[in-house]
């Protein structure tokens, strides 16, 4: 019962904001567990953007309590069919791992802030500021498929994205 469970800073979350999927009063840090194949992967994004993950073998025995190597984050997400953590944040952040221990800093092609993001079975859509919507392609890269003088964008399921002012946009 490991469920893909991401979060949103908030930080841009006002009362004019529709925006479901942010927690931004949560009493600590929600958690993303993604399903790696021979472990599981609990990831915490902090309040002051840092991460830390624990990394749990399958049969529960070995624990590993690590930190993720960057600054600035926002959120995490889950690739399923690929078995990859993903996190993201400031600057267009985006790090990956298969394994959990090892992270490869990716290029989104944005310097904007991805502030939240849907993983699906092989791809992710991140959401940030200035209207940024950045898809992974089947290649492993990313492309910026919108890039409008939007308010700031704050949640997405992967189809819908959810922005400041009630802004709600449906990818097609």
């Amino acid at each position: 019962p490991f469920v893909n469970a991401f979060w949103a800073d908030g930080s841009h979350g006002t009362s004019e904001a529709l925006a479901p999927f942010v927690m931004a009063d949560y009493p600590s840090p929600p958690s993303t567990y993604c399903d790696l194949g021979a472990s599981y992967l609990e990831i915490v994004i902090n309040a002051d953007g840092s991460g830390r993950t624990t990394l749990s073998t399958r049969n529960g025995g070995e624990r590993q309590d690590l930190v993720i190597p960057a600054s600035g984050l926002k959120g995490a997400t889950c690739v399923y069919g690929t078995k990859q953590a993903v996190v993201f944040g400031a600057n267009g952040t985006v790090l990956t791992t298969s394994d959990g221990t090892t992270w490869t800093a990716r290029d989104s092609g944005t310097k904007e802030t991805l502030r939240a993001a849907a993983g699906s079975t092989d791809s992710v859509t991140f959401v940030g500021d200035h209207g940024t919507i950045v898809k992974s392609d089947s290649a492993g890269g990313f492309r910026v498929v919108r890039h409008h003088s939007l308010q700031n964008l704050i949640a997405t399921d992967g189809s819908v994205v959810v922005g400041e002012h009630g802004t709600v946009l449906r990818l097609y």
